[in-house]
């Protein structure tokens, strides 16, 4: 695994972990993203990635952002479904045009490497721009690569 891959995955857990860490009222509950999450993680139920990500999909086609990009995530890492690439781009695409600043950076980097979609360093640079626009520093680095 190459330096720039091994730094994505990394920061894929890290932002899981860190988008999940809030405090749940009666209706959070009864959302799919959020009851995903705790199957994901395993708060108050078993541990169920499969059950995640199938939640995490009904929330996403519902437009729910951060379902999106956690579904893209599924895809990405295999968590609870087949690893697929290209439906891994495909949502994180879908919370990128959301302004989700995470997506905008893996959507960017998707087309950088050619991970899911053909490569596209005009569409990588792009989407690292958007991402960058809102503060994101590894695609202000990426930015200053590509250019």
């Amino acid at each position: 695994m190459n330096t720039m891959n091994l730094f994505v995955y990394l920061c894929l857990i890290l932002l899981v972990f860190a988008e999940s860490n809030n405090i749940f009222c009666m209706e959070e509950e009864k959302d799919p993203y959020n009851i995903g999450a705790r199957y994901y993680e395993g708060r108050g139920v078993e541990v169920d990635k499969v059950e995640a990500a199938k939640l995490f999909r009904s929330a996403a086609e519902e437009g729910h952002v951060t379902a999106q990009y956690r579904l893209a995530v599924c895809y990405e890492l295999g968590d609870g479904v087949n690893q697929d690439k290209a439906e891994s781009f495909k949502w994180y695409q879908e919370a990128a045009k959301q302004r989700h600043i995470i997506a905008q950076f893996r959507t960017g980097a998707c087309y950088e490497l050619g991970d899911g979609v053909k490569q596209d360093k005009v569409e990588a640079l792009r989407w690292f721009q958007e991402a960058a626009s809102q503060g994101n520093l590894p695609s202000q680095k990426r930015v200053i690569k590509l250019k």
